[in-house]
């Protein structure tokens, strides 16, 4: 029992640190590519805007642009550091314009355009937040392509200048053909190339569309999922390794007490058996000195009933410490028809009636004596709940081809609609909540019965279509 625990507490910690690997994964991943796929809109946006040419940003333009809006820009043009005597400058990435002596340093100009880069605003809409990133050799690095159509659909200009993966032709007919779809946005796969495209209309009557390849922004969004799942993967799995080795201290501490809870079981049962018999010999020391009487047997059936509850007690702790005793090949088929037999004079006194259906020569391995209190346990269940007149019916036949076997153990039961199933298996648990119950018994033989099925790695289940209930069990 103690490693069903820990196998559990593997299970359900590494199922909950994949779910929140998927929680994160999913919305990172997401805005990843929403992300992609907005800046490539806004960039064709914006060369559609200005009539399917991307301007050129020079350094200076640039630099003014930062001025502007950036108030810790600093101009990195400065003096240089010259020697009194030699007149040197110092600095590799440095140099000099003319006699002037003025040193501009390239390194720290680039990197605080990297750092402080901004970009134009896009759209005729001066209150747009969305920004182009943009750089003076951004014109250089996009490639694009354009065409211009005219209201009746023809192509007036193709802009060719900065596309070398496509021949004219197959710009022309990309053109014409996503022109033709009527739609103003979308993605195109070529020979292994994404082209993203974006149409609108120019203010002299004109339909501008224009075409960029979007390769690499997809493919880097691709390798960014690709390895966000194969860290997430291994994240799981040094997870794994690592509640593996902790689980065993984890459980401990519910290893001990459900250790101790059998220990006080077992002792308390033996402790318990002692005064019992010594009550059950005054009983019937006191027989044969007056007689029988009604204070005497009520002494002896007390006593029976205390001892058999011992007994049960004990036989379900030893049953949770070990799988089963003694594995053999049986007939379960023989089984099951001895235990219908021995209890169909109790179901037929009672005035109710017993039928089965058991296949023929149904082989099991497991325990045979385990396994036969189990039938004895749903029979005598099924014999006190079953209405009055009413029939219990045990079935017994393979499953999923032969591989397993279904027991099914059926009584009518007309007040079952409404009821809790899912406490049945719970020990001492009675039906009727004040135990003042004519029935007979304890509480705790179907927690024996789902014990013994556990142990031989079965289920058990109830099922109720009115006015029938049935016990199910899959071994």
């Amino acid at each position: 029992m103690i490693k069903k625990l820990q196998h559990q507490f593997i299970l359900y910690s590494t199922l909950a640190i994949i779910i929140l690997m998927v929680l994160l994964l999913i919305p990172v991943n997401l805005f990843n590519y929403l992300n992609r796929s907005s800046d490539i809109h806004d960039e064709l946006q914006y060369i559609a805007d200005n009539g399917g040419e991307l301007p050129s940003i020079t350094l200076n333009e640039y630099k003014d642009y930062l001025k502007k809006n950036d108030p810790d820009y600093h101009d990195y043009d400065a003096s240089p550091d010259v020697s009194s005597e030699s007149g040197t400058v110092s600095g590799s990435s440095s140099s000099t314009s003319g006699e002037t002596g003025i040193t501009i340093n390239i390194n720290s100009i680039l990197y605080r355009l990297r750092e402080y880069f901004r970009a134009l605003k896009i759209g005729p809409d001066s209150t747009k937040t969305e920004y182009l990133e943009l750089t003076p050799e951004s014109s250089y690095q996009i490639r694009y392509f354009s065409a211009i159509f005219d209201a009746e659909g023809h192509i007036l200009t193709m802009k060719n200048d900065h596309i070398s993966s496509l021949t004219e032709e197959e710009t022309r007919s990309f053109a014409e053909s996503c022109y033709a779809s009527g739609q103003n946005s979308g993605m195109i796969h070529y020979n292994q190339m994404i082209y993203s495209y974006y149409g609108q209309p120019a203010e002299d009557g004109t339909y501008i569309l224009v075409f960029m390849d979007s390769t690499n922004d997809y493919r880097s969004f691709q390798m960014f999922s690709r390895y966000s799942i194969i860290f997430a993967i291994f994240c799981t799995i040094v997870f794994l390794i690592i509640i593996t080795f902790i689980s065993r201290k984890v459980v401990q501490p519910i290893a001990r007490n459900i250790e101790s809870q059998k220990q006080f079981i077992t002792n308390a049962g033996h402790e318990l058996k002692t005064p019992l018999t010594v009550i059950s010999a005054n009983a019937e020391v006191l027989e044969m000195i007056n007689g029988k009487n009604e204070w005497t047997t009520s002494i002896r059936n007390q006593v029976s009933r205390l001892t058999g509850l011992v007994n049960n007690l004990i036989t379900l702790t030893r049953m949770q410490e070990t799988s089963f005793k003694h594995p053999e090949d049986m007939n379960l088929s023989a089984v099951s028809r001895q235990s219908a037999e021995n209890f169909r004079p109790v179901i037929e006194q009672q005035g109710k009636h017993l039928e089965t259906v058991i296949d023929d020569e149904l082989h099991f391995t497991g325990d045979q004596s385990a396994l036969s209190e189990l039938f004895n346990i749903l029979l005598d269940n099924a014999a006190k709940y079953c209405d009055e007149g009413g029939t219990v019916f045990l079935t017994l036949h393979p499953r999923n081809h032969g591989k397993g076997i279904h027991l099914t153990v059926t009584n009518t039961y007309a007040d079952g609609e409404g009821t809790d199933y899912t406490r049945f298996f719970d020990r001492f648990y009675r039906e009727d909540t004040s135990h003042n119950s004519k029935k007979s018994g304890y509480g705790i033989g179907l927690s024996m019965a789902k014990q013994i099925v556990e142990n031989h790695h079965g289920k058990i289940f109830i099922s109720y279509r009115k006015p029938d209930i049935s016990f199910h069990v899959t071994l």
